[in-house]
């Protein structure tokens, strides 16, 4: 969480499997954070007024996430590999049937000392996808490096088209 200032996270959800979306806003809401879920359907840029973090859930229908989205200058986090393109993260995003993940052993400020494989508990396919070059992979899908898991891109790199104003993170 922020040290200072707010600390409002918007969780951008199908409203509808909100509750696959639970164990993300319990955790958030423990470590401080106050929340405020919106309907895919619902998202506008007011909704978006000072918060710190946007979280986009995998329950979000994909063709749903509006492409202006990727021009927020908050930071982001999107768990919906399908809407890592139009968030202009990656050139791709997919499902796969993989149940575990491969931390890489380059070197990021996100993963710190981990390292190895992880087999992660998912009761959905977990999410991939090819980001932009400038990201920063942290995890690949087991045994498929050209997989992400888990990217990140920093504030000033560059999108699928333009940089990105804040951090962006794909996370499976």
């Amino acid at each position: 969480p922020p040290s200072t200032g707010s600390r409002d996270v918007v969780v951008v959800a199908g409203i509808a499997n909100a509750s696959g979306d639970r164990p993300i806003i319990d955790r958030l809401e423990a470590a401080g954070w106050s929340i405020t879920v919106v309907d895919d359907d619902q998202l506008a840029p007011a909704q978006l007024t000072g918060a710190e973090l946007i979280v986009v859930t995998s329950s979000v229908v994909p063709t749903k996430i509006p492409a202006w989205l990727a021009e927020q200058p908050t930071p982001l986090l999107s768990s919906e590999s399908y809407s890592f393109t139009t968030l202009k993260m990656a050139t791709s995003g997919r499902d796969s049937t993989a149940s575990n993940v491969d931390i890489t052993t380059s070197p990021t400020p996100v993963k710190g000392a981990l390292a190895g494989r992880v087999t992660v508990s998912a009761s959905t396919a977990l999410g991939s996808a090819n980001p932009v070059p400038s990201a920063s992979v942290v995890a690949t899908l087991a045994g498929q490096p050209d997989n992400a898991a888990v990217f990140t891109i920093e504030r000033g790199s560059a999108l699928t088209s333009g940089t990105a104003a804040s951090r962006r993170v794909g996370f499976f």
